[in-house]
């Protein structure tokens, strides 16, 4: 029962990601402390932000999403920074709360040259939309003059949202009055506005009815795969290498490199105890050394495969992580004789953004969920280890993989959503008997049929009757947006069906974790600019996430006006990453070394202030595009910068939130058809020639696999009935149960026959036939009994029937002793 409730509750959040940084400010590290505030002895893990003039500069980070209810108050926000300055009196540092990009509470300036915790005003007037939009943390940094150096350490923040809800509180209770389905949870108090999910397992469907408060919503359930989950650790090389590139070489030895062998790094990466420690100069351990043997401003790479068959075909990657243990050679610079950097690839894909050893001391890197993965890019999924002249090495890895697989025995289950709640709500699941509605003796009616693939309909899947002359509209909400074919009584009406709504492209830019300069928006220009303008060796890199309902053609105007050849734009592939360094040059210019791009603005043709355009067609879904700006040297020519927008998305497929098809002045019986996507199927379809009703009647579809039910209610609960499927007798298959209802104080009995197919792998026409099938009651012995056969004489002789109506006005009859 329904009842007012109010309750406080406290979410306390940590630092999700870094958002970037406006000019005037750089940052010498990229740490993400996502775990909260530093503890005071902790001294180490820093970010530190430094001021390059006396105008002020801002750094962003952003806080974990919190969920609080839509119609939460909310009553307090404060967050907690641990920070420091370097000195009072060379700049200033300061924190600021925003949600979006609104000033929220008042600005706080750091005072103190050791590590200290400070309490932000946060102000009062939160919203719980602000707070589910995200809150962002500004830390900005400016210089007292231009010949005194500032900078800034941020050790950490923690927000807590105190929130209080004043509302009405609604039960769902669910109950099953069958054993052929158990519903879970039974019970649940849901908030208003919230919503509520039942769970329903069923072996087959079409054996349940569920009402909702009276109401039938068995259309509206939506199937769920069952899935056990599983994890593959440390797994086996298939063999050494399986590719060396042409500069590079394995296992280097030398008299300098003495004592560097080769280890099966299969064996994983242990936390505990690591393959040996990696060590430096002469020493011996066991790693791998690799060098790439070509000039200086080469690299060279070793790639290695996996043995990933113990991971089932059907299985689906659910994350992975993957731990390498190794070093560079020398720290250096970040130039390509100082590398040495891993990346994860399926084929020659680029999977996600190669990551780096910093430093030629032992280091762990961890690539946790490197993009989304199919079990069949996993089969062809390969680690590259790339180097520079000097050389690198790895001394273990760990590569994890987790993963769903279908669950045995009935794979499926079911779920009712309750959205928006606004009432009490008493869900029931009965066994699907079918008792047809009383009709008027004095009217025709009609029975409509829906069956759809990929969409939901109201009403839904299954049959109605309805009165001859009424009219129906049908309601199609798609799940897959490609409209494959309507049939009404298999003549197509696709054309037909009427289009309403549907979600809208959207975009948006998200700064790339650990660049170091990002691109920040203009609004008089309306284009997203390039922040490392006259940084020397520096790269912005940013993209762009895309939220597409349907395939889309994206267009992006860009301005790259640079020095030609050396500091220029690059696009990427949709969803490969850039990555975060700059391109070095040579004597022709900067080369490229990103493995995958859509164009390099790289020759005098794209070197102007003019405005150009570069087009990407996207799938359906959510998709990134990387942008990069790279910047090689201290010349600096005409604005040194890319500055780009995205001037259209347009859908180049239907946008369609969902379609309506009428009936009017109905006069026959209509069986529809809707299929969305690019699916096989196999229709059923059931006729009849007698008065028996059939549910569903007329044309369904299925897919492989699918099972299918059809009940048949004869007339009369003494009619017999028969079956072929397919031409073949099946009537043995029926199965026989009785209803009762009780009408007028008198019970009625009615007789469902029940007819499945289960694994459908082809088409299927099922004919029905029923027959009187009334019982003859005779004396006999002076006992009433039932006659089975009865026989009467015409002119063609003695002939069986089964139409006991007027037997008896005229010719002989014939009953055989009973039993």
């Amino acid at each position: 029962m329904s009842r007012p409730v109010s309750y406080t509750s406290a979410v306390t959040v940590n630092i999700a990601s870094f958002s970037g940084i406006t000019s005037n400010v750089t940052t010498g590290t990229s740490y993400s402390p996502s775990n909260g505030i530093n503890s005071s002895a902790n001294t180490s893990n820093y970010a530190t932000f430094s001021a390059t003039s006396t105008n002020s500069g801002y750094a962003y980070y952003l806080f974990n999403v919190i969920e609080v209810p839509s119609i939460a108050t909310i009553n307090s926000v404060s967050c907690t920074v641990r920070t420091r300055t370097s000195a009072t009196n060379s700049g200033t540092s300061s924190y600021q709360l925003f949600a979006g990009s609104t000033q929220k509470g008042t600005q706080t300036t750091v005072t103190s040259t050791s590590t200290t915790t400070y309490n932000l005003t946060s102000g009062t007037s939160w919203t719980a939309q602000d707070i589910n939009d995200g809150i962002a943390l500004r830390i900005g940094v400016r210089r007292a003059s231009n010949n005194r150096a500032y900078s800034n350490r941020f050790y950490g923040a923690t927000l807590t949202v105190n929130y209080s809800v004043d509302g009405i509180e609604y039960e769902i209770n669910a109950s099953s009055e069958t054993s052929l389905a158990t519903v879970d949870p039974s019970s649940q108090e849901i908030l208003q506005g919230e919503s509520g999910i039942v769970k329903i397992e069923t072996d087959n469907i079409g054996d349940i009815v569920v009402e909702d408060n009276g109401v039938d919503v068995t259309g509206q359930l939506v199937v769920k795969q069952k899935t056990t989950s599983g994890t593959t650790s440390n797994l086996a090389l298939t063999n050494t290498t399986t590719g060396v590139s042409s500069t590079a070489t394995s296992f280097y030895m030398s008299s300098s490199n003495e004592g560097y062998t080769y280890i099966n790094l299969a064996g994983g990466y242990s936390a505990e105890s690591p393959n040996s420690s990696l060590p430096t100069g002469t020493s011996t351990g066991n790693y791998v050394y690799v060098k790439d043997n070509g000039s200086n401003n080469t690299t060279g790479w070793i790639i290695y495969s996996f043995d990933f068959s113990s991971i089932p075909s059907n299985a689906t990657i659910t994350s992975m992580e993957v731990k390498c243990y190794g070093a560079k050679e020398e720290a250096g610079t970040s130039d390509s004789q100082h590398v040495g950097k891993i990346g994860l690839y399926s084929n020659n894909t680029l999977k996600s953004a190669e990551q780096e050893f910093t430093s030629s001391s032992n280091q762990l890197i961890t690539i946790n969920n490197p993009g989304t993965w199919t079990r069949s890019e996993l089969q062809n999924a390969k680690l590259r280890f790339t180097v520079g002249y000097y050389g690198g090495r790895l001394g273990g890895i760990t590569w994890t993989v987790n993963y769903d697989i279908p669950a045995e025995g009935n794979p499926y289950y079911y779920e009712y959503t309750v959205s928006n709640i606004s009432a009490d709500h008493e869900i029931v699941v009965a066994e699907n008997v079918i008792v047809p509605p009383e009709e008027d003796s004095g009217k025709t009616y009609y029975p409509i049929t829906i069956s759809s693939i990929n969409s939901t309909t109201n009403p839904g899947k299954g049959t109605v009757r309805v009165e001859s002359g009424t009219s129906q509209t049908i309601t199609i909400t798609p799940s897959d947006p490609q409209l494959t074919l309507a049939l009404d009584n298999g003549v197509d009406v696709t054309s037909q069906l009427v289009a309403h709504g549907g979600d809208s492209p959207t975009s948006a830019l998200t700064v790339v974790q650990g660049a170091s300069y990002g691109f920040a928006y203009c609004g008089t220009t309306g284009y997203y600019m390039s922040q490392n303008k006259g940084v020397d060796k520096s790269a912005a890199v940013c993209k762009i996430d895309f939220d597409l309902p349907v395939r889309c053609l994206v267009t992006i105007q860009f301005i790259n006006y640079g020095e030609a050849s050396y500091d220029f734009g690059v696009f990427g592939n949709v969803d490969i990453p850039l990555s975060n360094n700059y391109y070095a040059a040579g004597s022709g210019g900067a080369t490229i070394t990103d493995n995958s791009y859509k164009l390099a603005c790289n020759t005098s043709t794209y070197n102007t202030s003019s405005p150009q355009t570069i087009t990407y067609e996207i799938e359906a879904g959510e998709h990134s595009v990387y942008i990069k700006y790279s910047k090689d040297d201290a010349t600096g020519e005409n604005n040194d910068t890319l500055q780009f927008k995205v001037t259209s998305i347009e859908t180049l497929e239907p946008t369609v939130g969902y379609y309506t098809y009428d009936l009017n002045n109905i006069s026959q019986s209509h069986s529809l058809i809707f299929i969305f996507g690019d699916v096989t199927y196999y229709f059923v379809t059931s006729n009849t020639s007698s008065d028996a009703k059939l549910y569903p009647n007329g044309q369904m579809v299925a897919l492989p696999g699918d099972d299918y039910r059809l009940t048949i209610v004869p007339e009369k609960s003494t009619d017999t009935v028969s079956l072929t499927d397919n031409g073949t007798d099946v009537t043995g298959n029926l199965e026989r149960k009785e209803v009762q209802t009780e009408k007028e104080g008198q019970t009625i009995t009615t007789v469902n026959y029940i007819y499945r197919l289960t694994n459908i792998q082809a088409a299927h026409t099922l004919n029905v036939l029923t027959s009187g099938g009334q019982i003859l009651s005779v004396m006999s012995g002076g006992t009433w009994v039932s006659a089975t056969k009865v026989f009467k004489r015409d002119e063609r002789g003695w002939n069986e029937v089964s139409n006991y109506e007027n037997l008896f006005d005229s010719g002989k009859i014939y009953i055989p002793k009973q039993g």
